[in-house]
């Protein structure tokens, strides 16, 4: 069974609030069968009864953890490209994020004691082997929380400018919180972007599945990275789409990076993806950190989402009508 919903709302955490982001990034640096889930009996809501922290993940799990998942990494492929990865040591950062995601286990990030995630020792084994990748311990900005960057390095070893840092063409940016995997991101390290590359705006305001992005033509989106996590037993996808702040010309001044959250677990009778969410940034600042500014965007939906309305995901899920970009 899947978690359907037939339509989502939320310019909530659109382009409306975009002060808001800001505010959150200046506190951090087979076939499946599946019906239509219903507001009383599927959605990850806590119950009265249910007061402990195990008694409610408990509940979780058994409203949301049994829905079929439709895999959406594979489907972002069209996204991913060397327009911002720049070559095939970028490219392969995109690969192994996929291998990975299918290999690690993300914790609970409202429910990390009650939950299980993979461990710093069983990340660091996935990539043991691997030649050209660097292991960067790095300052997370959160209390309680190790971040370990991952960086696909330039065969050369040139570093960038003056600094011991190496050139890297692509990050995977893992964290964890008391030794479990809570977040996954991979983007570019250097990277390229073009005007004639933005879409507008107007593309994709209509959108209401990933398949309706992946159909926008001339230019065709492109994406600066994704993240994955786990909340209340939703897994949550965001990925980052180049586009404009509304103007007519395409040009850099005017790039933006709007972040689509989604879920393999949330999608339509034909199997496609919905949109849960978009928001966005210009792309100047999101550049500054393409990993943290993915990770934040998806935190703040999570928490605008709480705040207008709900303790949980899943009943504003059952309440949403229309994905709304105002």
């Amino acid at each position: 069974m899947g978690y359907m919903i037939v339509s989502m709302v939320l310019g909530l955490a659109g382009y409306s609030s975009m002060k808001d982001f800001y505010d959150e990034l200046a506190d951090k640096p087979e076939k499946k069968q599946h019906t239509t889930a219903k507001k009383d009996s599927d959605s990850a809501k806590v119950e009265d009864g249910a007061t402990s922290k195990e008694e409610q993940y408990k509940k979780v799990q058994e409203d949301v953890g049994t829905a079929d998942r439709l895999p959406i990494l594979e489907k972002l492929d069209p996204l991913m490209t060397k327009k911002a990865f720049t070559n095939e040591i970028g490219m392969r950062g995109w690969e192994d994020y996929k291998k990975l995601m299918d290999e690690v286990k993300l914790a609970d990030s409202k429910f990390v004691e009650e939950s299980e995630g993979s461990s710093v020792k069983e990340v660091d084994a996935f990539f043991k082997d691997k030649k050209g990748v660097q292991r960067k311990e790095m300052n997370s900005g959160e209390k309680g929380v190790k971040q370990i960057d991952y960086w696909y390095v330039d065969k050369s070893g040139k570093k960038q400018g003056k600094s011991d840092i190496p050139v890297f063409y692509a990050e995977i940016l893992t964290k964890f919180k008391d030794d479990k995997l809570i977040s996954v991101s991979v983007e570019p390290g250097a990277y390229t972007v073009k005007p004639e590359n933005i879409i507008k705006q107007s593309e994709f305001e209509d959108a209401k599945t990933i398949d309706d992005l992946l159909n926008i033509k001339n230019p065709k989106p492109m994406s600066y990275g994704v993240v994955q996590m786990e909340y209340e037993g939703f897994p949550l996808t965001n990925v980052s789409v180049l586009t404009n702040d509304g103007s007519k010309e395409s040009a850099l001044d005017s790039a933006v990076m709007a972040y689509f959250t989604m879920s393999p677990i949330v999608y339509n009778d034909d199997d496609k993806h919905l949109l849960m969410n978009v928001g966005a940034i210009p792309f100047t600042e999101a550049a500054k950190d393409f990993g943290n500014t993915s990770y934040v965007a998806l935190y703040h939906y999570i928490r605008q989402m709480e705040k207008d309305g709900s303790d949980d995901i899943g009943d504003q899920a059952d309440q949403a009508e229309n994905l709304s970009y105002e």
